[in-house]
C-alpha cells in the first residue's frame, strides 16, 4: 500500500500493530515512544526507501476509533455485512466478488 492508503485507513496494519504495541498486546516489548517507518521495496537494483510515518501517534488513535465503531456496528443485531461497502471500483478483493454470489440476487 502507498504512503496516502495508511494514512486515510485504507491499509491499516501499521497504525493497528501500533494500537496493539501501545495497549501491551505483544508479550516481552514495552515501550512508552511509538514510531513507525514505511519500507517501500521495489524489487530492483535500487532496492527501496525508507520513510517515517508521520503523525502516528494520530493514526494509532484514529485506527482505535475506527475499529472501536466497526465492532460496536457489528455486534448490533441489525448490522448489514455489505460484500462490497465502498462500491466495486474501490474494491481491494475483487478476486473474491464471486463469492458474495451477488449475481443471483438481480
Amino acid at each position: 500500500p502507498t504512503i496516502k492508503d495508511v494514512e486515510v485507513g485504507l491499509s491499516p496494519q501499521l497504525p493497528l500493530e501500533g494500537l496493539i504495541l501501545k495497549q501491551g498486546g505483544f508479550p516481552g516489548i514495552q515501550t512508552t515512544t511509538i514510531k513507525a517507518f514505511y519500507w517501500a521495496l521495489k524489487g530492483g537494483m535500487e532496492g527501496g526507501t525508507i520513510r517515517k510515518l508521520e503523525d502516528y501517534d494520530r493514526l494509532i488513535a484514529e485506527a482505535e476509533a475506527g475499529l472501536t465503531s466497526l465492532l460496536q456496528y457489528f455486534f448490533r443485531d441489525d448490522a448489514v455485512y455489505l460484500s462490497c461497502p465502498w462500491g466495486e471500483e474501490k474494491a481491494v478483493f475483487k478476486d473474491y466478488f464471486h463469492l458474495a454470489r451477488t449475481e443471483e440476487w438481480i
